[in-house]
């Protein structure tokens, strides 16, 4: 009986044990590989494996310990790194696919939609997450100036330490150079042992690790400048990221890339690029150089709402939208007929006089230009006439405008004594002007072209 008893408690306890390792086994586990999507970001898409303490380094932003989680836990940890780092993107959607797990993949609103209209119309059904398997970017391939630990099993003597030059060789003992550029660990694995096996050993195995990846530097107006280790393919984005992100007065529409060739070592190429645009699609090689420059910067004085300094904050910029958009607009006796722009040219300043109605869409403003906008002139018109006062002063107007402008002389008005009073070298000096006359006869001749700050009296008849 004891032993009958005995032999119940060790099978169920073998059971128990079955169990227990089978739920140990569920779960992400170290070495195991799986590819981590973000909808419609796919420069965010690459391949991980997890690593023997059972982790994994996200995109080099941190290193997260996921063993033991399933897919659901896992794509709430990186989707709240994504939140983290990359604000910018609205409403993250993460997906895990790992292999021998079963998971019911997440049906969109748009297939719900597409599941019920071909139900209805008797048409085959759309098996849903069918789009989840495409082409992921591969995993890290190798790079020049990557530092690695080659060792050969049972051959301590074959164990180096190699830096991949810029043409993306390296020297190892017995086979000299060997290309590894591009190439993954394993295929670089694959590679060495094959050439080992011409001629010097049956069967090798050759493990490789990557000791230092090559590196690559952000500069300029990042909040954190710095150099960067290039794990794996990283965009410009990746690259603002890790340097925590832009300054607000960062110019995103032109980041210049600054790249040697891998080749010739003496050829440098710049790259512009627009953050937005182009961010997520350019990447990064090894040693590039990251430049973030400031904004433009123009400056906007004179007649206008909001005078001051301002950076330019489109790739091209025009004097019509610099005034409306940055400097709150025109004032009410702003002259837009002549706006001047200094421009440093070959360090000595132009000035371009541009009308702002005729031209203002299409002149475009350089960094560092001064736009200088003036307030109309003034003259002023006294004695008899209709309206006296202060009137804008435009090139061109005469005293017959200026009377015509004051509504016209009065019933009393000395029309053909019109005096138009002008300072001179400090002093005033009298022009006499027949306006009435001039009416009368057509003849302009005797017309008096205004200055700026004249003048303009109308006596009474005496008669």
């Amino acid at each position: 009986m004891n032993k009958k008893i005995f032999l119940v408690f060790f099978i169920l306890l073998f059971d128990v044990s079955l169990l227990l390792s089978a739920q140990t086994a569920k779960g992400i586990r170290p070495g195991q590989e799986f590819d981590i999507k973000v909808e419609n970001e796919p420069y965010l898409n690459t391949r991980v494996k997890v690593s023997e303490d059972g982790t994994i380094y996200f995109r080099n932003l941190e290193r997260v310990n996921v063993e033991g989680m399933d897919s659901a836990a896992l794509e709430e940890k990186i989707l709240g790194l994504i939140e983290k780092y990359y604000t910018f993107i609205d409403n993250p959607k993460v997906s895990i696919n790992i292999e021998g797990e079963e998971k019911q993949p997440a049906i969109s609103d748009e297939v719900k939609k597409d599941f019920l209209i071909r139900e209805e119309a008797g048409l085959s059904l759309r098996v849903p997450g069918a789009e989840l398997n495409k082409e992921l970017k591969p995993t890290y391939r190798l790079s020049p100036h990557d530092v690695l630990d080659i060792s050969v099993y049972g051959e301590n003597d074959l164990d180096r330490t190699v830096r991949i030059s810029e043409q993306g060789t390296i020297n190892y003992p017995l086979i000299g150079e060997v290309g590894l550029k591009g190439l993954t660990i394993e295929e670089a694995a694959d590679k060495i042992e094959s050439m080992l096996k011409e001629g010097f050993f049956v069967n090798p195995q050759v493990s490789i690790m990557i000791k230092e990846y090559s590196k690559f530097s952000v500069l300029g107006e990042v909040n954190g400048p710095g150099t960067f280790e290039l794990k794996g393919a990283l965009t410009l984005v990746d690259a603002l990221v890790l340097a925590e992100g832009p300054k607000d007065n960062a110019n995103l529409k032109q980041i210049k890339i600054i790249r040697t060739s891998a080749d010739k070592t003496d050829e440098v190429k710049e790259y512009i690029v627009d953050f937005e645009t182009e961010g997520s699609t350019f990447y990064l090689n090894p040693l590039d150089r990251v430049v973030v420059e400031p904004k433009g910067k123009i400056y906007i004085l004179g007649a206008v709402a909001s005078p001051g300094m301002y950076y330019i904050t489109e790739k091209e910029m025009v004097l019509s939208d610099a005034i409306s958009f940055l400097a709150g607009g025109l004032n009410e006796e702003a002259d837009s007929t002549a706006i001047e722009i200094v421009r440093k040219q070959e360090n000595k300043d132009k000035t371009f006089v541009v009308d702002l109605e005729k031209q203002g869409q299409s002149f475009l403003l350089y960094e560092q230009d001064r736009i200088i906008i003036k307030e109309y002139g003034s003259i002023s018109v006294f004695g008899q006439v209709a309206q006296p006062g202060r009137y804008p002063f435009k090139e061109g107007l005469t005293a017959v405008d200026a009377v015509a402008l004051a509504g016209g002389f009065t019933d009393v008005a000395s029309t053909n004594n019109v005096k138009v009073i002008r300072k001179e070298q400090g002093k005033d000096r009298a022009i006499k002007v027949p306006v009435g006359y001039i009416l009368k006869s057509g003849d302009t001749s005797r017309d008096v072209v205004l200055r700026d700050g004249d003048t303009v009296v109308v006596p009474e008849s005496w008669f």
